[in-house]
């Protein structure tokens, strides 16, 4: 007895659930034998103590936050013959008679009545491998439903774990019992050591054995409307001589694990929506890279238009301003432009007539002949006159011709004027905030300091210790291409972001957080969208094999400065490339060859390739990512962005059908991993109550959670708050219940 009471009291100890919280677990599966019903006096020749130190750990795992799984590993008889389910010499004898059945059900109630109202307790396992053929179905069958009833006479929140029968047989065989009963759990346990067919196999044999066979074993039980799966066993071990640490850290991926991150974003690439505040020190900050501007006479009350959307002469003879209308900006400084129309040809002097015609002909980087100077009156920013390169003004004297030739003074008749054919109504129809906008609008000293204040601001240590306390594991970082010429990167963009991704990695590793880097934005613009640093709307990425290798020179960068990071987890090697743009002969070629520079550093970092926006063909790029090990496929989800419904119940009814048909499209149990890298707790629904906000995350996170990578909520820190977690949870909107455990 005094050895055992030594083994109790220092094998494991407080500092051991310290330990286990402090690296990101947040459960223990604590093994017991039956005999702990009988403390302090249990039958020959057990001992007793072991009740006391179980106590102890139900307190020590409540006070460090964690939940506990009480298994009942050694019934009376033994499940299996084995000497950790404390047979004498190998006999099975558990389940021959209903009195052996009971009293194992009697140690189950004595467990579920004593522990039932510890807030540590997540579940009660009813028994550890039972083996087959010696413990029957029958008997099995017979046992769970009893154990399960003795579990909810005290609890009604606890899962019951059924541990699936090791040997040759169905392994749904469980199902029809399970199904029937909440909270329930099937429980199986993968070895790669105990079988003669794993002594000859390779480090890569063992591991494609995981990816295959273990990933097939684990999907045929695994289904949306059963009981929910747990591999309850497995280790980082196997039958292979000379094994290196990082062939270990090859096979060392829980099966079951899945990421629960935060999107860090607007942060290291400037989203305008994220941070609204970061512009306001700009001059004429609606005046910034890809606004959209229709100038409409006052003399006529007719628009300036690019006829044919390009190619030809300006006109103003449109009354009904569509996308000819549009005129594109590109900013020189705060009163001087280019303007780009709709066949992305740039508007300026004709050349070939008299020097006073505007045309939008030439293609090609503008010049001083395509430069033009916006002046605005001071009592109506939107009353403005165009100074063309040719040191006049244009004007429109009648409904089809546009000249620059009007030689007053650009400050006169402003107010009263309607007749003056230069001046015009500038109204902005779109406005961009991003990289490049908040970069070219500050300028190169400016934007400098006012970037660095916000990299050193927006996101911080402290941040990072609230998504670790919060119960999430993970971030998803993104980063945009220039990061890689830091410090010196190409105009307009300003230097010191890499930095900050150098202290996110260092911050991560410290509180215990996996990070994914995520290329959000590409050179040339994988979406024309402004977090793609898009210069005016425009889509470029992908269209010159230049451009492909640009692309995976900045993964490459990545992958072999971070490769030896304890804390990176994956390299997203695009963010939502944009169909039709970005094709899939463009995106195939890149993938392959962005893996390739990730495994030329790594080769346990997971490769993310999200498909296609606005495709129709979601599994167009499966084949790609299917024969690549660790990889992964990611899919966005905005119902925000949708305008089919309205309702709190349409919303929530569009997650639970269309959402959860597009995600089970890309996730199979032998291609890539499937992962919902952005979603938010937002739509377009008026007058939500929070306890509706609360359904749709819940319905969200159910659907969501079946995705096999994880998921990455959008994002910690927002204006729109629905948008930041970190507001929904210190709202009490949310918090980590819902998605830890």
């Amino acid at each position: 007895m005094m050895v055992r009471e030594a083994h109790w009291n220092s094998f494991i100890v407080e500092e051991d659930f310290k330990f286990i919280s402090e690296n990101g677990l947040n459960a223990v599966r604590i093994p017991v034998g039956w005999w702990i019903a009988s403390d302090p006096t249990p039958p020959w020749p057990f001992v007793g103590g072991s009740l006391q130190a179980l106590d102890n750990a139900l307190s020590w795992a409540e006070k460090y936050k964690l939940k506990v799984i009480i298994d009942l590993h050694a019934a009376p008889g033994s499940q299996n013959g084995w000497e950790h389910s404390a047979s004498r010499d190998g006999s099975q004898e558990w389940g021959i008679t209903d009195e052996n059945i009971q009293q194992t059900v009697d140690v189950i109630e004595f467990l579920a009545a004593r522990y039932a109202k510890r807030p540590s307790l997540y579940a009660v396992e009813l028994i550890n491998e039972p083996l087959s053929p010696g413990a029957t179905l029958e008997s099995v069958t017979k046992y769970y439903k009893a154990g399960y009833e003795a579990v909810r006479r005290h609890s009604s929140t606890a899962f019951v774990v059924m541990s699936n029968r090791l040997g040759p047989m169905d392994p749904r065989e469980l199902f029809p019992l399970a199904t029937g009963l909440s909270l329930t759990v099937i429980d199986v346990h993968y070895y790669n050591l105990f079988e003669d067919k794993f002594n000859n196999l390779t480090v890569q044999q063992n591991i494609d054995f995981i990816y295959n066979n273990r990933s097939s074993q684990l999907n045929h039980i695994t289904t949306s409307n059963g009981p929910l799966t747990f591999v309850g066993e497995w280790v980082a071990e196997w039958s292979v001589n000379g094994a290196s640490k990082e062939d270990y850290q090859r096979v060392d991926v829980d099966p079951n694990f899945r990421i629960r991150a935060v999107n860090l974003g607007g942060w290291l690439v400037t989203e305008g929506r994220a941070k609204p505040t970061l512009f306001d020190g700009i001059i004429n900050s609606d005046l910034l890279d890809g606004s959209q501007l229709q100038f409409k006479s006052v003399k006529t009350g007719k628009y300036l238009c690019a006829e044919q959307g390009g190619g030809s002469l300006i006109v103003a003879n449109r009354t009904d301003p569509q996308l000819w209308e549009i005129f594109r900006v590109w900013r020189i400084n705060e009163t001087t432009f280019n303007f780009r129309v709709y066949g992305d040809q740039f508007v300026g002097l004709d050349r070939n007539g008299n020097g006073s015609g505007i045309v939008a002909v030439s293609d090609q980087t503008p010049g001083k002949s395509e430069t033009f100077v916006i002046l605005r009156s001071s009592d109506d920013l939107n009353r403005v006159r165009i100074l063309a390169p040719n040191g006049y003004y244009l004007q429109v004297n009648a409904e089809d011709v546009v000249t620059a030739d009007w030689v007053g003074s650009g400050s006169d008749g402003w107010e009263d004027d309607d007749d003056d054919p230069s001046v015009f109504e500038m109204k902005n129809t779109e406005r961009m905030e991003g990289e490049f906008q908040i970069t070219n609008g500050y300028g190169p000293e400016e934007a400098a300091r006012v970037m660095r204040e916000h990299w050193n601001s927006f996101i911080v240590e402290e941040d990072f210790k609230f998504i670790s306390e919060n119960g999430l594991n993970a971030v998803r970082i993104p980063v945009g291409w220039w990061i890689a010429s830091d410090p010196t990167p190409p105009w307009p963009f300003v230097g010191g972001s890499f930095q900050a991704l150098d202290n996110a990695l260092s911050w991560a590793e410290k509180y215990k957080l996996k990070v994914i880097i995520d290329l959000h934005a590409a050179p040339g613009s994988q979406n024309g969208w402004e977090h793609s640093a898009s210069r005016d709307g425009s889509q470029e990425w992908g269209t010159t094999d230049e451009n492909i290798q640009q692309t995976v020179d900045v993964i490459e960068f990545l992958a072999a400065r971070y490769a030896k990071s304890p804390s990176l987890y994956a390299v997203e090697l695009i963010n939502e490339p944009l169909y039709p743009g970005a094709t899939v002969e463009a995106l195939a070629k890149y993938y392959k060859a962005g893996y390739e520079a990730v495994r030329r550093h790594s080769s346990t970092a997971f490769v993310i390739m999200p498909i296609r926006q606005r495709t129709l063909q979601p599994r167009e790029l499966i084949p790609v990512a299917s024969g690549l090990s660790r990889s992964v496929v990611d899919i966005h989800f905005y119902n925000m962005f949708e305008d089919s419904f309205d309702t709190v119940q349409g919303n929530i009814d569009f997650i639970y059908g269309h959402r959860a048909s597009q995600l089970k499209e890309v996730t199979m149990s032998n291609g890539p991993l499937s992962f919902v890298g952005e979603w938010v707790d937002e739509w377009d629904v008026v007058e939500a109550s929070k306890e509706d906000y609360r359904k749709y995350f819940k319905a969200q996170l159910e659907v969501y959670g079946r995705a096999t990578f994880g998921w990455a909520y959008w994002s910690l820190k927002h204006s729109n708050n629905h948008l930041s977690l970190q507001w929904l949870i210190n709202n009490g909107y949310v918090n980590q219940t819902l998605w830890q455990y």
